[in-house]
Parts: C-alpha cells; sequence; structure tokens
C-alpha cells in the first residue's frame, strides 16, 4: 500500500513524458506544413504597406484610400521594415514565431500564478505547444498569433500584479485595441469587471484609471481613423455584415457560429475546455478566475457575431484558445484533486490520461487534415501560392495597366500589380455599402451582376478583365455581365478543384 503514490508520480512522469514528445512532434509536423504558406488574405496588408512606403497612401488600390486590413498594428509595424526593403513576409514569420512560443510560456506562468501544482502548469503548456491551428495561423501572415499572445500578456500581467491593471498591463491592452478592429472589446470588458470589482472593495480604482487610459488611446485611434479614412469603422466591418463571415450561401447564422464553436471546442479535444467549468466549484478559483472568463466571454461573442470564418480551425476563437487551455487544465487539477479525496485515485489518474490524450489526438487529425487535403479548397487558398502563381502570369499577359473584377484579391492584387474591383467590397466602400444591405450576396456565380445597385456601380467602372471562380475546367466561350461582352481568355488551375477562368472585355 506504501507504493501505491510513488507508483502514480512514476505513471504521471512517463504520461506527461509521451505528451511531451507527441507535442513536440506535432510541433516539428505543424511546422513543416506552415512554414512555406502565406494566407491569401495577409497580402492585402502587405499591399497596404508597401503602397504606403511608394508614397501611395494606406490604401489597396493607389487612390482609393479605403481601411480595408482587420490589423492595423501589423500595418503600422512593418511599414519601417517594408521602407529598408526587408521582406514582409519574414517579419511576420518571425513575429508569429516569437508570439506562440510565448503563449506556451504565458500558458505555463499563468497557471502558476493560480498556485497550481507543476503537473497541471505542463499540462496548459503541452496543450498549447501541440495546438496546430494556433501555430499555423501564427506563422503564416496573419495577425493572429500575435494578437492571441497579446491577450494572455494581458491576463499574465494582470495576475502578477495581484489581479490589478498597471501600466505595462494597460500597454499591452491598447496594443489589443490597435491589432484588431474588436480588440477593444477585451479592455472594455475587462473595465467594467474591474468597476463592479472596485465598488465592491474587492478591487483597485487604479485599476479602473490605467484601464479608462486605454479607452483613450482607442478614441485617439478612432480619431485618426476618421481623419485619415472619413470613417468611424473599418470598411471590413461594412463589408461583412453580422453573421457572413463564413462566406457560405444558404447557411444560417445560428448554424455557421454553433458549428464554429463545437469545431473549436474538438479542437482542443472537447474535454479539456469542459474541465474548464470544475473551476467554478474550487472556491480560490472561483474567485481569482472572473478576469479570464470575462476574455473568454467576449472571445465567444465575438466569435458568435461574426458567424464563424470561411478559414478552417477557428482562425477567430485562437485568441481565447490561450485562456481556455489554462481554465481547462485547472479543472483538471481540480478534479484530480475532488477524486483523490475520495479515494478515487485511479479514475483521477484515468481523467488525466484521457484529457491528456484527447487535447493532442484532436490537433492531430487536424493537422493530418491539413495534410492530406493541402490542395483543395480552402486550403489552396490558405496557401496563396496558385493564385500568387496566376497573378504573375496575369501580369505578364496583360501588364499593370487594367481593371479587373474578383473577389479572391490578396495575392492577386499584389502580384498582378493591376487595380482590383473587390466583389466582397474589403477594399471598396461603395461596393461594402451596396452588399451590406443584401446579406444573402455572394459573388458566385452571377459576379454581382444580379443586384440592381452592384450592377450599375460595377457598369461605370469598365472592368477590363473579369475573373470567374469555377469548379469545373471548361469554361463558357463568352458570358455578358454589366452590360458588357466578355469572352474568355485564360484558365488557370487553383489546387485541385477549382479554376479561375479570366474573360477580357470585348465592347
Amino acid at each position: 500500500m506504501e507504493e501505491k503514490p510513488a507508483q502514480r508520480t512514476n505513471v504521471l512522469k512517463t504520461l506527461f513524458l509521451v505528451l511531451g514528445f507527441w507535442a513536440l512532434a506535432l510541433l516539428a509536423l505543424g511546422w513543416v506544413r506552415a512554414w512555406p504558406d502565406t494566407i491569401d488574405d495577409a497580402h492585402i496588408s502587405f499591399r497596404y504597406v508597401e503602397n504606403f512606403v511608394a508614397g501611395n497612401g494606406l490604401s489597396f488600390n493607389p487612390g482609393q484610400i479605403v481601411e480595408g486590413y482587420s490589423n492595423p498594428l501589423v500595418v503600422f509595424f512593418l511599414i519601417p521594415f517594408a521602407a529598408i526593403g526587408f521582406p514582409v513576409e519574414v517579419v511576420m514569420l518571425l513575429v508569429g514565431v516569437v508570439s506562440f512560443f510565448f503563449c506556451a510560456a504565458a500558458a505555463m506562468k499563468l497557471a502558476q500564478r493560480y498556485g497550481c501544482p507543476e503537473w497541471v502548469q505542463l499540462l496548459a503548456a503541452i496543450a498549447v505547444l501541440g495546438h496546430f491551428p494556433l501555430l499555423y495561423y501564427s506563422v503564416t501572415g496573419l495577425e493572429t498569433g500575435l494578437y492571441a499572445a497579446l491577450i494572455v500578456g494581458g491576463l499574465w500581467r494582470y495576475e502578477s500584479k495581484g489581479a490589478s491593471v498597471d501600466w505595462a498591463g494597460a500597454l499591452l491592452w491598447s496594443a489589443v485595441v490597435i491589432c484588431r478592429p474588436e480588440g477593444v472589446l477585451y479592455p472594455a470588458a475587462l473595465g467594467v469587471y474591474e468597476l463592479i470589482r472596485a465598488l465592491q472593495k474587492r478591487g483597485s480604482w487604479k485599476s479602473v484609471g490605467w484601464l479608462l487610459g486605454v479607452g483613450g488611446v482607442f478614441v485617439l485611434f478612432e480619431l485618426w481613423r476618421r481623419w485619415y479614412f472619413g470613417m468611424w469603422v473599418p470598411n471590413t466591418f461594412i463589408a461583412k455584415s453580422p453573421g457572413t463571415a463564413d462566406l457560405t450561401p444558404g447557411v444560417s447564422w445560428f448554424s455557421s457560429a454553433s458549428n464554429y464553436l463545437l469545431d473549436f471546442l474538438y479542437q482542443l479535444g472537447i474535454l479539456l475546455p469542459l474541465c474548464g467549468a470544475a473551476t467554478c466549484f474550487d472556491k480560490r478559483l472561483r474567485s481569482r478566475l472572473g478576469a479570464l472568463w470575462v476574455v473568454v466571454a467576449v472571445g465567444v461573442l465575438f466569435a458568435v457575431y461574426a458567424g464563424g470564418d470561411w478559414m478552417p480551425a477557428s482562425r477567430y476563437l485562437l485568441s481565447i484558445a490561450v485562456p481556455l487551455i489554462v481554465a481547462g487544465a485547472l479543472g483538471v487539477g481540480v478534479l484530480w484533486t475532488y477524486l483523490r479525496q475520495r479515494d478515487l485515485a485511479n479514475a483521477a489518474m484515468a481523467l488525466v490520461v484521457l484529457v491528456g490524450v484527447l487535447t493532442l489526438a484532436a490537433p492531430s487529425y487536424v493537422l493530418y487534415r491539413f495534410y492530406s487535403q493541402s490542395e483543395r479548397y480552402p486550403y489552396h487558398v490558405m496557401n496563396s501560392r496558385t493564385v500568387r502563381d496566376s497573378a504573375i502570369a496575369m501580369r505578364e499577359i496583360y501588364g499593370t495597366n487594367h481593371r479587373i473584377v474578383a473577389h479572391r484579391i490578396g495575392a492577386l492584387g499584389r502580384y498582378s500589380g493591376m487595380e482590383v474591383i473587390d466583389l466582397f467590397g474589403l477594399v471598396d466602400h461603395e461596393i461594402a455599402e451596396i452588399i451590406s444591405k443584401h446579406p444573402e450576396y455572394h459573388p458566385n456565380p452571377k459576379r454581382g451582376d444580379n443586384i440592381p445597385e452592384l450592377r450599375e456601380l460595377l457598369r461605370e467602372r469598365k472592368p477590363d478583365l473579369m475573373l470567374i471562380l469555377q469548379i469545373i475546367p471548361d469554361p463558357v466561350p463568352e458570358v455578358e455581365r454589366y452590360g458588357y461582352r466578355y469572352e474568355v481568355r485564360n484558365v488557370f488551375q487553383l489546387g485541385e478543384d477549382q479554376w479561375w477562368v479570366l474573360y477580357v472585355r470585348a465592347d
């Protein structure tokens, strides 16, 4: 009987050794899969940066000053590097790598701040290291990894200062505000939470004051946005009506958001995030995790507002993946203690084994999907290579002095050098306002020709070229759009299951 605790300790050590190697294997294989990719949307930000350095202001199409990016902090950060000729893709790759490993370290340290055993801290760090979706979106050009790192960094600093926001925490939350448009929701919600704590004499008024300072940063940024772009919100918020970010015609807001949330829980192994609920039954943790749960709630509400996302692996929810992983690890610790106190040590061990295995098995399957379907939609859009190669070919054939109508615009605009008429309206305010009145709208297959206002606008702009996206390689030789006749000229294959058909205006 004396040997059983020691035996359980050895089993726990062996388990975490296996989980550690498994997480490192996922990290290595995930890196091999991720590093060659640059997500097509990232090229939108890169073109803004390069146009600014070229003297064209913050524009996707020179002469059109529209806020068509969703990551101001990244755009501002990249401008000096682009000005000295340093590749912006490399900069974002390095930022993503640092952000990802910071998230893993912060998960461990945050769990430590909550006074948890070392194995709980280790479980949190392993779960982050093995989380392929966070790795992928950190190193493929988007702001996702940086955004997640800033949020968990703000939480870490908050807990380090005894559940209070100080000057350093205010700087981190200010960076969150500028990193993404919805970023302001995190310090705003935390500010309300801190105000309630201060009124109850459980919190600090200084913390409320520093968060008011973050609000001041947001106000100044909004005034600049209004002065520079003439709008109080990014154009992307106009173009993407609530619940339409999934971009799948005919799918309801509720269905899209529900599936998105369930998919996110699945990618964390389901059991780990569910175990987070156990922290509510621990008096010590219940009183300390308020800020963490506020952050998680904000992330979930934004994902529901957006209605999910067209990119796989729950990109919008990765901002709260680390806090939720930490909460789950803490919940496993609570359940471990509860079961052991009732002489159910074997059940406690079985729980930890099951949570650990599921937490790494789920991202393993996601990684398998990314490998096995890499040339099928939407994965070939994620890597943007075929779009980039097609855009380069168009530039070589037609030059840059053309106006092309399309809806997959990132690498197309950056590498073709043409003026792009964006059928999703992300970088075009006039189109964004029109389609915001038509939440059912999708550019395929009519290219906006079925909406009278949009048809008239496009007729006035007289696109020289038009790209039609098809799932069959055989194009219709001639089509009519916007009152013009277009003839097919080129076909570009995008992965295994999509083709771009390029039409040239014939009249």
